[in-house]
Parts: C-alpha cells; structure tokens; sequence
C-alpha cells in the first residue's frame, strides 16, 4: 500500500512526493518499535537474557524489513520514471514527427529573442527556406521591410509573450526570394514553468484561414489578434504556426465575385426566378418575380409561393416530388395568380438545387417564369388567321376546281367543237385546188394554197394548247424510267419528219434511269428536239448532242433551291394554278424531291440561232417569242409546257449557251435504279 501510494505520488510535484514517502517511512519504524517492545515484554516477561537476545534478533528483523521496503520503493521509483521518461520521449517523437510531416503549416520554434530554432519541412515548402539558411535567423525575415520596421513582428511577439497566444488573420508574407503571399499565423509563448512540469508549450488554438473571433477572457492585441488572458510566467519561446491562405483568397474572392455577378443576374433578369426549398416554400424571390405577379419577397418568403392556383396545388405539390427525386421541368405552359387576383399566362422551367458539401443533397429546387402574355394572345391570333387563310384556301380551291372544270369542258370545245370546221376549211379548199386548180387563176391558187397551210398551222396550235391543258391538270404519278429507251424512241418518231432527214443527233450513251412520268418525259424530250432541228440559221444542218451524268452534292443543293426558286416564280405568275388543284407533282413524287436522292442531269444541246442571257427566263413563258425567232413556225408554248412537265416531275429545267454557238438546255431529275 505504501508503495502504490508512493507510486502514485511521483506523479506528484517532487516535494510532495518526498513528504509522503518519510512520513510513511517515520510511521512504519514508530510502529516496528511500539508494538515489536509490546510483545517481547509480554512473552519474555523479565528474563533479561532471553529479553537481551530478542532484542538483537528484532533489530536485525528491523534492518531486513527496512532493507526490502527501501528495495522495493527504489525499483518501483526507478519503474515509474523510466516509464515516465519513456512515455514523454515517444510523445516528443510523435509531435516532431508529426510536426515533420505537415506540409501544409509552416511549423517552427523561436528563441525569447525571437530568432528561429527549429524547422518543419511545410515551412520550407511555402517560405522555400531550408532549415540550415533559416535557422538561427530573426522572425522578421519572413515580413515585408515596411512592416518589420514598422515592428510588426516584435508587437505580435510580445503579444504572444504577455497573453500567451497571438494570431494574424491574413497577412502579408514574405518567402526567400522576396515574392510575397498571404498568410494566416498563429504564435504561442512557451514558458519555463511549464517545461519543468513535464509539458513544453501551452494550449494551441486552432488556426483557421478566416478572420479569428475574440471569445470571453481573451484581450485584443494592437493587431487585432485574440489572445488569453495575461500571465506572468517566464519565455522560453514561442511556437509559430503558419499557413498560406493565397488560394485561399483567391478563391474565396472568386465565390465572392460569382455570387455577386449571379446575384446581378438574377436581380436584373426579366424572367421572375423563385427558389424554394424541399418543402415547398419561399427560399428567394426576384424584382422580376415581384414585378410579374406584385408580391415583395418579404411577403413571400418563408411561406409556400401564393402564385398557385387552387385548381392546380395537385400539381405543383407533384412537380415539386419530381424535382426532389431530380428531375426537371422544361417549358411548361402553366397560369399564375397575381396579387390582384388577376391570372397571367407564363411559361415554367424548373431544375433541383443541391449542396456540393453533402454530396449533391438535394435542399430545394429553382423556378423561372417567363411571360407569356403576348405570346397566347399572338397565338390566337394566328389562330384565327390560320382558320381563315384554310377557309379561303378552301374557298379558292373550290374556285380553281370549278375553274379547272371549265378549262377541261373548254379543251373539249376546243378539241371537237373548233377543229370540226377547221377540218371542213382544210377539206374544201383542199377540194377546190384538186377539182378546179387548172380552172383558177395563178391569184386565185396561191390563195386557196394559203388557207390550207394556215389551217393547218392552226391545227397545230390547237394540238400544243391542248398539250399544255394536259400537262398541267393531270395528275402525274413517277415511276423509274430509261432515258434511252425515251429518247431512241422518239429519234424513231422523228425520223419520217421532213425538217429531221438532214439533222445529225448523237446519243452520248449511258443515259441512266430517272423517276418520272413517262408521257410527260416523252412530251418534254419531244419538244426540245423539235426546237433543236427547227431553230437554225438558214443553210445550217441541225446538230444535235445528247448526253447525261449524275450530278454532285453541291450542284443537288443548287438545283433544289434554283427548283423551289422556279416554282415560286411560276406560281406568282399564276402558272401552277391546276397543278396545285390536282395534287403538285402527283402521288409518286417524294416530298422534297431532292431530299436525300441522287439527281441525274439530261443535256440536250443544239447549234441554232441560241438564247441570249437575258431571255434565258422569257423563253418559259407562255406565248412568248424572241424576235430572232418570230420567222419560224409555232405558238410559243412548247417550252412552257417542258418547263411545266419537269416541274410537277419534282425536277428543274435551265438553258445556257452551249461551247462554239447554239443552246443547251438541261434537265434534273431525280436518279432511279433500273428496274426498280
């Protein structure tokens, strides 16, 4: 028991210790004499020998007893302080290795006089002084030549020396090659008292990179730092802990910076922008926000959002679900309430809030609302306009129909009705010249020779007529055809025409398959070589070349919008009035006819009179004749009626001068597979 209260006394300040342990010692001999006296007189009574020789072998158990007890005292003493000295080594080799490790605090000791004694590797990482240049220099090394003259370091020092701790929160540093960051520094005295108990340096607060609150029982050095109430115990030195805090800073501008810029935004925003948290309340409420539905943000916040039309709380409280699970909304047409009871049509975007410092929690959500007023009203009237524009649309195609009717009950006329007397014009004078021509005068022949030729170029002009009322009512339904198999043909056809016997025509083989219509291909072929043998100079044997070949991505984009371009321009001119009535290009043409098909360009190119630049559009139109070719024989409607075939086919046709003299005209047509 002695022992173990010895023990525990060493733990003790040393005097008391010692205190302790004589007592005990003084307590234990007192006791050895009394009660070891009291019991040899009662057993030996006053046998002076027996009594002589007792007290001998008691001194000795004395000596033996105190022997063991001192043995035992020693060891267990010398057990606690190794124990002790033990314990305070390791716990020095903890904190200096743990000190060493640091790298992001600059970690080291001063002297009282404030020179530099020990050197943590963090400090050498952010000041770049190694611990044998620093160590032994002032701590005014690491402050700017202004402050250190100024006696910064020696205020903070005393401070730390008078109170027992000392901060600067964000100051300027200074490391060895003069570049200066900011830093937030902590420095503790470490007193003599406390070292002589067993413990080196004082309670540490923590150093943090922001601005340091002075707490209760702590006084406010010069420069601002919070430290402990004054003590007057002796320096030994002072603990400095450091940290750079420039990135710091530099982001913590930054955040400042976005926040105010996203705070200018949504200040300054037209669109109302409200933010609420997860249960459905007013977290923030915009000028935008105030000034669409006439609520301040101190009416609202705090409280669910008064906008919500009763009829619609089932969805927003849905909507609000969704965006806590992490969904969002995107242009969602709802109705708002203002203040005044009023309701306002407006458009809603929604997307959830979270918190990057609980790993993307969701805490609420952010809703903008858009206006949209004008939008609904501008709707609605296009609305209407559409159902009237359908309505009129519905009135002028019955119009063109009926119109479309009399023109085909015309071509009837037109096809029985006028060519029965012309036949009988043409039969009776031709009667007159074989029955009588020997009977008439030379004046006389020639006259009724004149009729029979004008009936006949009337006739003729009947036929093109007819031909144009055909190609532009019918409707056209587009399959694959052979350029060549069309084109052989009609060289076929031609062959017992007159005006073709001296011609030379060359068919540039392959020709390939395009999606057409037949007749209508057939028809407008026809034409342009008619017109290629026709239109030639006097004395000039018509030449004619037929060829084609695919055309490239570039000249299909071209080709489209030059067809588009074509066709509108046909339609200003009132052109297209029956192909719009029955139906555009027909059922067999793809929307679009270029969208995404290959394109196969016919050329069929001549050496006649030619088409100067400016009339290579007056030639299309109908009963249109260039003076250069008002002394050959026609009406004027044959190109017009190429023209309109191979654009209700969903192709375009262009003419240009060909190489060395006379005309090319081309035609594009979508590309089909044989056979298909």
């Amino acid at each position: 028991m002695i022992g173990g209260r010895l023990g525990r006394s060493l733990s003790r300040p040393p005097a008391r210790a010692a205190l302790r342990i004589a007592v005990g010692y003084a307590l234990f001999g007192a006791a050895w004499i009394f009660f070891s006296d009291a019991v040899v007189a009662r057993l030996l009574g006053h046998d002076l020998a027996r009594h002589h020789h007792v007290q001998t072998l008691k001194g000795w158990g004395f000596v033996i007893a105190t022997a063991v007890m001192l043995y035992v005292l020693i060891r267990r003493t010398f057990t606690v302080v190794r124990s002790a000295e033990r314990a305070r080594l390791e716990s020095e080799a903890r904190t200096e290795l743990l000190v060493e490790r640091v790298r992001d605090y600059a970690i080291f000791t001063l002297d009282p006089a404030g020179n530099v004694t020990s050197w943590n590797r963090g400090a050498q990482q952010i000041t770049d002084w190694r611990e044998e240049e620093i160590v032994g220099r002032p701590y005014a090394t690491f402050f700017r030549p202004a402050d250190a003259a100024a006696g910064e370091p020696q205020r903070m020092l005393a401070a730390a020396a008078a109170s027992g701790w000392a901060e600067s929160d964000e100051s300027i540093r200074v490391r060895q090659d003069a570049s200066e960051f900011w830093a937030s520094t902590l420095v503790t005295a470490l007193h003599e008292e406390a070292a002589r108990h067993g413990n080196a340096t004082a309670t540490v607060p923590a150093i943090t990179p922001t601005a340091a609150t002075p707490a209760a029982g702590h006084a406010t050095t010069t420069a601002g730092a919070a430290v402990p109430a004054a003590r007057s115990l002796p320096v030994s030195g002072f603990l400095v802990v450091l940290r750079d805090v420039t990135e710091f800073r530099r982001a913590r501008d930054a955040l400042r910076q976005a926040n105010q810029t996203l705070a200018t935004v949504i200040g300054s925003s037209p669109l109302a922008i409200v933010t609420l948290d997860t249960a459905g309340n007013v977290t923030s409420w915009n000028a935008a926000a105030e000034k669409l539905y006439g609520w301040s943000a101190a009416e609202v916040i705090g409280r669910p959002p008064p906008i919500i039309p009763p009829e619609r709380l089932a969805h927003f409280h849905e909507n609000t679900r969704r965006l806590a699970a992490g969904e969002g909304l995107s242009a969602v047409d709802v109705q708002g309430i203002r203040k005044d009871g009023s309701r306002v049509d407006v458009a809603l975007w929604a997307a959830p809030l979270t918190d990057v410092a609980s790993g993307g929690r969701i805490v609420g959500n952010v809703r903008l609302y858009a206006d949209v007023t004008q939008r609904k009203a501008a709707e609605a009237e296009i609305l209407r306009w559409s159902e009237t524009l359908e309505r009129r649309v519905k009135e002028r195609t019955a119009r063109l129909e009926e119109a479309n009717e009399e023109l085909a009950a015309f071509s009837y006329t037109v096809s029985h009705d006028l060519r029965i007397p012309l036949r009988s014009l043409q039969q009776l004078a031709g009667d007159l010249l074989r029955k009588h021509g020997d009977a008439l005068p030379d004046d006389g022949r020639a006259d009724a020779l004149r009729i029979v030729g004008a009936a006949a170029r009337m006739e003729r002009h009947i036929e093109e007529l007819l031909e144009f009322s055909r190609v532009s009512r019918g409707e056209l339904r587009l399959e694959p055809v052979s350029l060549v198999l069309i084109v052989h043909e009609l060289l076929g056809r031609l062959e017992r025409d007159p005006l073709f016997a001296s011609a030379q025509v060359s068919v540039h083989e392959p020709l390939g398959w395009v999606l057409a219509h037949r007749l209508t291909l057939q028809q407008v072929i026809l034409n342009l070589l008619v017109n290629a043998i026709t239109f030639v100079a006097p004395g000039t044997r018509p030449v004619v070349n037929i060829s084609a070949r695919p055309l490239a991505a570039g000249e299909r984009s071209a080709t489209e919008r030059s067809a588009d371009a074509g066709a509108a321009a046909t339609s200003e001119a009132g052109e297209r009035t029956s192909a719009s009535a029955a139906g555009g290009r027909g059922s067999g043409a793809p929307s679009g006819a270029g969208a995404g098909a290959a394109w196969l360009r016919l050329c069929i190119e001549d050496n006649g009179i030619g088409i100067s630049h400016e009339d290579r559009e007056r030639v299309f139109h109908v009963f249109e004749r260039l003076p250069a070719a008002e002394r050959y024989p026609g009406l004027g409607v044959g190109l017009t009626v190429a023209r309109r075939g191979v654009e209700r086919m969903g192709g375009r046709i262009t003419v240009e001068p060909a190489d060395g003299g006379g005309t090319r005209f081309c035609i594009d047509l979508p590309r089909a597979s044989q056979g298909s």
